[in-house]
C-alpha cells in the first residue's frame, strides 16, 4: 500500500471512529437498520439504546426492530412507520415499546433514510427518546380533569335537587313573616318583638339568596344560551334589587349616573347579576359606609359599576373569584355562601355578549364592572 492510499485509509477509519464515538455519546438511543436486506435487520445500536431497553448490542444485531413492540402490533404508529419507510420518507411517532425485562415505555421515535452514492436508500437511522414520564403526567392530568368534572356534576345534581326542595317551604316562611309583620303594624309591638321579626327577615333573605345562587348555577350550566329578551329600564330593576336588601344591608346603597336608558336583555337574569354582585359587596365589606352603583352608556354598550369601600381583594385570589364554588376568605369575617354568585353572574353576562371584571385595591375596596351590548 502506497503512502497516499494508507493516509486515505487512516482518515476514513478516523472519521468512522469519531462518528461512532459521537453517536455513543448521545443521550438518545440510536439504531441503524440495513434496508438492502429483506428483513431490514439492525446493524448498530449505541450505548444509550442499551441503557434504555436493557438489551446488549450482541442480542439485537440481525433482528428487525419490531421485536420491541412485543405483542402490541396493532398500534397506529406502527402502520404510520411502515408507510413512511415504504415511501422512503422521514417520520416521527409516539409508540409503545417494551424493555428486555418486559416493562413498557413510551418511545418518541424519529426515523430518517440514509442514501448511498446512487441515491438509493441503503439504511434507516432511528432516534429513540423515552417520554413515559411526560405521557403519564398527561394521563394523570386528564384523569384529574375527569374526576373534577364528575365531582362538579354530582354537586350540580345535589344543588338542583336541594334548591327545588327548599323553594316551597322558604316561600311559605317568607309569607308567614310578612303576614306577621302586617299584624304587628296593626297592633304595636315592643322592641324585642320587632327585633326578632327583623332578624327573621334578614335570615330569610340570606336563605333566599343562597337558593337563587343554587338555582342560577343549575340553570346557567344546563341552558346557558337560551334567553327570553325584553326591553326594560335598567335603573328600575336595580332600584328593585336595592329595595329587596332592606335591613340585610348595613351600608347605604346609592345609584348614580344615567338612570333613564333602556336595554334589551333577559330581565330576570340581569336582575340576578345585580343581586349576586351587590350581595357580595354587602357581605365582604360590612364596614363600608356605602355602596355605589354607577350607570353609564355609550353608542354600543351600557356599563354598570358596583363599588364598595371595604377591605378589597388580594391579588393572589383575584384570578379565582369567578370560579364555580370558589369562596373568598377573610380573616376577620365569617362568610356564608356556596361560592356560586360570581360564577353565575359571569355566565349570564358572557351569554349576553358582555363582560364582567373586577378592579380592587387592598384596604380601599372593590369595583365590579359589567357591560352589555345595546342591541
Amino acid at each position: 500500500m502506497d503512502n497516499k492510499a494508507g493516509l486515505k485509509f487512516h482518515m476514513v477509519n478516523k472519521q468512522k471512529q469519531v462518528l461512532t464515538e459521537s453517536i455513543d455519546a448521545s443521550v438518545s438511543g440510536i439504531i441503524i437498520t440495513n434496508q438492502q436486506h429483506p428483513s431490514h435487520p439492525i446493524i448498530y445500536c449505541n450505548k444509550a439504546f442499551e441503557e434504555l431497553t436493557g438489551y446488549r448490542q450482541s442480542e439485537i444485531i440481525g433482528k428487525n426492530s419490531r421485536f420491541m413492540q412485543g405483542d402490541d402490533r396493532q398500534q397506529r404508529s406502527r402502520f404510520k412507520l411502515q408507510k413512511a419507510i415504504a415511501a422512503g420518507l422521514e417520520c416521527q411517532v409516539e409508540i409503545v415499546n417494551y424493555r428486555k425485562n418486559g416493562t413498557l415505555f413510551w418511545n418518541e421515535l424519529y426515523i430518517a433514510p440514509i442514501f448511498d452514492d446512487e441515491r438509493s436508500i441503503s439504511h434507516y437511522i432511528g432516534v429513540l427518546k423515552d417520554i413515559t414520564e411526560k405521557k403519564l403526567g398527561g394521563l394523570a392530568h386528564r384523569l384529574e380533569q375527569v374526576q373534577n368534572n364528575q365531582v362538579d356534576q354530582l354537586k350540580a345534581d345535589f344543588i338542583t335537587t336541594a334548591s327545588h326542595e327548599l323553594k316551597t317551604p322558604l316561600t311559605s316562611a317568607k309569607a308567614s313573616i310578612q303576614l306577621l309583620g302586617r299584624l304587628m303594624d296593626k297592633q304595636p309591638a315592643d322592641a324585642k318583638q320587632q327585633s326578632l321579626i327583623n332578624q327573621a327577615n334578614a335570615s330569610l333573605h340570606k336563605l333566599s339568596s343562597l337558593m337563587e345562587d343554587m338555582l342560577g348555577a343549575s340553570r346557567q350550566v344546563a341552558d346557558r344560551l337560551r334567553h327570553e329578551h325584553n326591553q326594560f329600564q335598567l335603573s328600575a330593576v336595580i332600584q328593585e334589587v336595592i329595595g329587596q336588601f332592606g335591613p340585610a344591608a348595613k351600608q347605604k346603597i346609592k345609584m348614580t349616573g344615567d338612570l333613564y336608558f333602556t336595554i334589551t336583555a333577559n330581565k330576570d337574569q340581569i336582575k340576578q347579576v345585580v343581586v349576586n354582585i351587590l350581595n357580595n359587596a354587602v357581605k365582604y365589606a360590612p364596614d363600608s359606609p356605602y355602596i355605589e352603583i354607577a350607570l353609564s352608556q355609550s353608542d354600543q354598550e351600557v356599563n354598570v359599576a358596583i363599588t364598595d369601600f371595604g377591605p378589597g381583594i388580594s391579588p393572589e385570589i383575584r384570578p379565582y373569584i369567578f370560579n364555580r364554588y370558589y369562596r373568598g376568605k377573610h380573616s376577620m369575617l365569617q362568610i356564608s355562601g356556596l361560592g356560586l354568585g360570581l360564577f353565575v353572574a359571569q355566565e349570564i353576562i358572557q351569554a349576553h355578549g358582555g363582560q364582567l371584571a373586577v378592579d380592587s385595591i387592598e384596604g380601599q375596596g372593590s369595583t365590579f364592572r359589567f357591560s352589555l351590548p345595546l342591541s
